[in-house]
């Protein structure tokens, strides 16, 4: 598998770093509508090593055929996700 991040996801300031630990080490996902045939996942972490909930993030991945990840959303988490934590 590999993780492809795309620069949409860099809008909101996150690094590569962090979107990956917030991938590896999620707290809950939920699959949601995207555009097309496509499945999209928003997951929910933590930032970084011991972060608290309050400083969880929501990354958007839209889950290639051939099993790669395109994020292409990242950003502290909304109240649209908040569910998740």
């Amino acid at each position: 598998m590999v993780l492809d991040i795309g620069n949409s996801a860099h809008k909101h300031g996150l690094t590569d770093e962090e979107i990956e630990y917030a991938i590896r080490h999620n707290w809950n996902s939920e699959l949601m509508q995207g555009n097309g045939t496509t499945p999209t996942v928003m997951i929910v972490g933590p930032r970084h090593q011991g972060a608290l909930k309050h400083d969880a993030v929501e990354i958007g991945v839209e889950m290639q055929p051939d099993k790669n990840m395109h994020v292409f959303h990242a950003m502290p988490v909304t109240s649209r996700w908040l569910h998740l934590l």
